[in-house]
């Protein structure tokens, strides 16, 4: 195997195992932190999101497999219908936004990543008996329009899924399940509308990944277990503004300060 794709993967390990801990640790933002991470290690846009994604979506499954009991499936089909819908328009916007620049480029990414952070932490819900079935489709069109778009759609369906009086396990489990359903169609698109072998070779990347993600989260709660868990979730919130920072002002940095070349194709 060449030098280069040896620091590719070190690299990306290195990412997923960061986030997963900080998944573990506070129990969301794993795409969050991935994929603007991946972006500015020089990853294109499509291959950090097939990256992220794909190895989230396998450490999902692993923890549905026990929990597949408590999925509320009723309740997340309008979630994931809509969703699914959506998913092929966002994919449309993404082919756009990677006709930019690569400066222009980050830049649209962390303003869109810098919006869900500021709607994740300004929204606040609380949990009922029932949620209209609106909410629903609501969260399905947002989410699938931004997961296709920028591989972040998580947030507005972790927030229906708050809303809803349900157990933590039921909570975790119909979580999993929808990342499970939604992640396969948002890796064929990405294999539709790119280079179907650059998009396999980064999803191959982030399954071989897959044990580094585990261990990551594994070392997040128990690090979570430990420390305040709204210090952590305000570090966490902290910690992604900064680097939609970083990625907005990229343009306006000197050559010099680009924070990773950007990686051929294999």
């Amino acid at each position: 195997m060449p030098t280069e794709q040896i620091v590719q993967f070190l690299v990306i390990a290195a990412v997923l195992m960061l986030s997963s801990i900080v998944y573990g640790t506070v129990g969301f933002a794993f795409g969050l932190f991935a994929n603007p991470l991946l972006l500015l290690a020089g990853l294109p846009l499509q291959a950090a999101m097939a990256t992220a994604s794909s190895s989230m979506s396998a450490s999902s499954i692993a923890s549905l497999i026990n929990a597949r009991r408590h999925v509320q499936w009723r309740a997340l089909l309008p979630v994931v219908i809509t969703a699914t819908l959506m998913l092929p328009l966002g994919a449309l916007a993404l082919v756009q936004i990677t006709q930019l620049d690569r400066a222009q480029m980050r830049a649209v990414y962390g303003s869109i990543l810098l919006v869900v952070i500021v709607a994740q932490r300004l929204l606040k819900v609380r949990p009922r008996p029932r949620v209209h079935t609106g909410w629903a489709i609501v969260t399905g069109v947002i989410s699938g329009f931004i997961a296709g778009t920028a591989g972040v759609g998580g947030p507005p369906i972790v927030l229906w899924a708050v809303a809803h009086d349900w157990t933590g396990l039921q909570l975790r489990a119909t979580l999993w399940a929808i990342f499970v359903l939604l992640v396969p169609v948002q890796l064929i698109l990405l294999c539709m509308a790119f280079d179907s072998g650059l998009i396999l070779f980064y999803v191959a990347a982030g399954l071989l990944g897959l044990p580094v993600v585990l261990l990551g989260t594994a070392l997040g709660v128990r690090i979570g277990n430990r420390l305040p868990i709204e210090r952590l979730r305000l570090a966490a919130l902290l910690l992604l503004v900064f680097l939609a920072a970083v990625l907005i002002a990229g343009p306006k940095l000197p050559e010099s300060a680009a924070v990773a070349p950007t990686v051929e194709r294999p």
